[in-house]
């Protein structure tokens, strides 16, 4: 562009051209920059809903460590509050429920049954937990790699065409967009859904349903949970 204008060539969108140019070299500048100041700005909000949700959570940190040594509420975090709904927060209380159930119906297949019914449900929060968990790892692998080629995404600014294409500077911002929102969506939505199971577990919990299979509060238990995994997926 420089020889051209010191030559007099006269070229159509010339300085459109050059405009091009001085805003990316100011951009690739502060790329690395801006893609670290959006995916910060995702991780506190992130951050901040679920912790809120925490405070709110009976134990958690050491205290749980120390509550399950002394074989009491071992359950501490989000994963604490879906075996709270369950009804069984160490093995203790879970034998101990189940026994009750063979003695009373004077058969360990009873118990067996319902044992198995609860481990289901049991690993059902915890695969869709998983789930997210590798959602977010796979996350933080593609911020790696956008913010390594945060400054060749910028570059691709000068060339209309490439810039709009997915491999280009398009392309490159809407993975970072999509990835950003990607945390906070999440957590906002496991805060509500850990919200909306509290009043579902009023009706009762698994361990209703164990202790006591004829129960209304532990069908109405069963149906919570059946929902509350369903909100959580």
């Amino acid at each position: 562009i420089a020889i051209s204008i010191i030559l007099g060539l006269q070229e159509v969108g010339q300085k459109k051209l050059i405009a091009r140019v001085i805003i990316v070299a100011i951009l690739i500048n502060f790329s690395f920059l801006f893609t670290q100041i959006a995916i910060n700005t995702s991780n506190f909000f992130a951050s901040q809903i679920i912790a809120g949700k925490a405070q709110q959570l009976p134990i958690s940190g050491a205290s749980a460590s120390v509550a399950f040594n002394n074989n009491a509420a071992a359950a501490s975090g989000v994963a604490g509050e879906f075996l709270r709904f369950a009804g069984a927060q160490t093995f203790g209380d879970t034998f101990n429920a189940l026994t009750k159930v063979a003695d009373n119906n004077q058969s360990a297949w009873i118990a067996l049954l319902h044992g198995i019914m609860a481990a289901i449900l049991l690993t059902a929060a915890a695969v869709t937990l998983f789930y997210g968990g590798m959602l977010l790892l796979s996350r933080s692998v593609i911020f790696l790699f956008l913010l390594m080629t945060s400054a060749f995404a910028f570059a691709t600014y000068l060339s209309p065409t490439l810039a709009e294409s997915d491999y280009g500077f398009k392309g490159w911002k809407n993975q970072l967009m999509r990835n950003v929102m990607l945390a906070p969506a999440m957590m906002l939505f496991l805060w509500a859904t850990l919200n909306l199971a509290k009043p579902l577990s009023a009706n009762g919990t698994l361990g209703s349903l164990i202790a006591d299979p004829k129960g209304e509060a532990g069908i109405g238990a069963l149906f919570s949970y059946l929902v509350i995994i369903g909100l959580l997926f």
